[in-house]
């Protein structure tokens, strides 16, 4: 069966292949296909005509490719496999893109640079060796376990090497090799990156001589590598966190080798990025029972790990962190003091925080104890949000709803609320037990919202969800400061002339639209290389906007 998006996947006829399904009203009734659910009384359901499933035990729900990666616990790329394989399930724009031959390239390009590292070109300006010996990195075992390489400083290298061989120059430059007949990667050592699968997809160049910049390359997107969508060394990771279920989450190439020379295998690096939805999902996908960051030690990696770590917890992934002594990173603490390294103390989100701000006075505590509970307060899971929110208490020895939260002073500020967020969280405060909202959030959990709403956005529902989740009231002397303007808005705006049917329809669309909108930039080289033309773009956009136009001009 050839579709050309997820919609069109028969839900039904996908999970009868798991589980047996029966009718019941409007919806298909069975029991839950996930591993981890132990189901003993039917609470998977299965709407044929929304095209949606729920199950009420694991509170989770979602379209055809989030079933497939439960059950199968892969990533999207992954689900289009046994889509394809299993169900006879194929996008079109899989079509158009063997990736074989692109995957071929970046392999012998790999080849080409790990045989450069042992034997540079004699009349080359750097000596690759000598600079992994100062590194400590020059251990025959590294370097083959990450497949090292070395980029000689020469303009047309591997240029000349891909024509000596017969390589595809079109594929090369496509996967950011070349550009033109010159090279892209000169005078660097070479890292490179694999996939879920352990094949070679990118590549990250380190320089040798300190005075060029950027200090670090990556490759460009290509149709095999999405930065975003990538965590350097998780194929080896993954493997070795199945014995210790614990990630290490570093940020650069080089802490990463280092934190697996010194005994840590299941390390992983976001590759200079802040964490993506993606990335974090690759975390979450084996359910690890820790995922520790591990960051600099400085003004800007204490923030970068604060914010790591909050990601990660409002994600509900087991959050924990490690605290270096003050100038240290993982490379030059892992290379100068090994035997300390390996016994650092892994410390939990709220310890570390307390750990590395220091708080010296009453003021500087409680601004610590208010950016925490700002963040626990976005976890979407109850228990974990209750159990931080009790750890933090019993850290301070006073209650912590006394103490108001906000979070801005520690991490980057909130963006704006859009028109739309304002009124799905107007709709969830005044109609929450409506079933239109029932069936909206069935459709739309809090981590599906995620991916949706600006961060302050989210924020607001997740903080109102949990709220009349627990059964309390919402009040707004017990919201976040940075919410209490907003939340105190909404409260005064009682009335409001709502079409329920309409306005369920309209939020999905736009949602749909918000969440599609973010992620075309990342995806625009998939979409070309499906044929879909920019006119064609233009039209898809033009129709899911006015598909949202409803919202805010509704009919009489």
């Amino acid at each position: 069966m050839l579709i050309n998006n997820k919609a069109e996947i028969p839900l039904l006829k996908i999970a009868q292949y798991y589980v047996t399904m029966t009718k019941g009203g409007k919806e298909w009734i069975g029991l839950c296909p996930f591993p981890d659910h132990q189901d003993t009384k039917p609470s998977f359901s299965v709407n044929e005509e929304k095209n949606v499933w729920f199950c009420h035990g694991c509170s989770a729900g979602g379209d055809a490719v989030k079933l497939i990666q439960r059950i199968h616990g892969v990533d999207f790329q992954g689900a289009c496999s046994i889509l394809e394989k299993v169900h006879g399930v194929v996008f079109t724009h899989q079509v158009h893109t063997d990736k074989r031959p692109y995957l071929e390239v970046m392999e012998w390009a790999v080849l080409q640079f790990h045989q450069a590292l042992q034997s540079p070109p004699e009349d080359d300006q750097y000596d690759p060796m000598t600079y992994l010996q100062k590194r400590g990195l020059d251990d025959l075992g590294i370097m083959n376990r990450w497949k090292l390489g070395y980029a000689p400083a020469d303009h047309y290298w591997l240029a000349n090497k891909a024509n000596e061989d017969g390589i595809n120059l079109s594929i090369a430059e496509q996967l950011g090799l070349i550009r033109g007949t010159r090279d892209v990667f000169m005078g660097r050592i070479i890292i490179p990156i694999t996939d879920t699968h352990g094949e070679y997809i990118g590549l990250v160049g380190r320089i040798i001589n300190d005075k060029i910049r950027p200090k670090y390359l990556n490759s460009s997107h290509s149709l095999l590598f999405n930065k975003s969508h990538t965590l350097l060394n998780f194929y080896r990771a993954n493997k070795a966190m199945s014995a210790t279920k614990t990630f290490f989450l570093v940020e650069g190439p080089l802490d990463a080798i280092r934190m697996d020379s010194i005994g840590f295998p299941a390390v992983v690096g976001s590759l200079g990025t802040a964490l993506t939805e993606e990335q974090i999902a690759l975390l979450a996908r084996n359910k690890p029972k820790r995922v520790v960051v591990v960051g600099d030690s400085d003004e800007a990696g204490i923030k970068a790990s604060l914010s790591r770590g909050a990601a990660l917890l409002q994600h509900n992934l087991p959050t924990f962190a490690m605290a270096l002594p003050k100038g240290e990173d993982p490379d030059s603490y892992g290379l100068a003091h090994e035997e300390e390294f390996t016994k650092t103390e892994i410390l939990s989100y709220t310890d570390y925080t307390f750990t590395i701000t220091q708080p010296k006075d009453t003021e500087e505590k409680i601004e610590v104890v208010q950016f925490l509970r700002g963040i626990f307060h976005g976890i979407p899971d109850q228990i974990r949000r209750e159990l931080l929110l009790r750890e933090l208490q019993e850290k301070v020895g006073i209650p912590i709803d006394d103490v108001a939260s906000s979070p801005a002073t520690l991490l980057p500020p909130q963006e704006e609320l859009t028109t739309i967020e304002r009124d799905i969280c107007w709709a969830l405060l005044h109609h929450y037990n409506h079933p239109v909202m029932a069936e909206f959030l069935v459709l739309y959990s809090p981590d599906e919202l995620r991916a949706c709403l600006s961060p302050l956005g989210f924020c607001l529902f997740s903080w109102i969800y949990t709220t009349l989740v627990s059964g309390k009231e919402v009040n707004v002397e017990k919201a976040p400061e940075e919410l209490t303007t907003i939340v105190a808005s909404l409260l005064e705006e009682k009335e409001r002339k709502v079409n329920y049917e309409r306005f369920l329809v309209a939020t999905v669309k736009f949602l749909t639209l918000q969440k599609w909108q973010r992620q075309l930039a990342a995806e625009l080289t998939t979409i070309n290389n499906s044929g879909i033309e920019s006119q064609q773009l233009h039209t898809i956009t033009k129709n899911l906007k006015e598909a949202s136009h409803g919202l805010y001009h509704p009919k009489s």
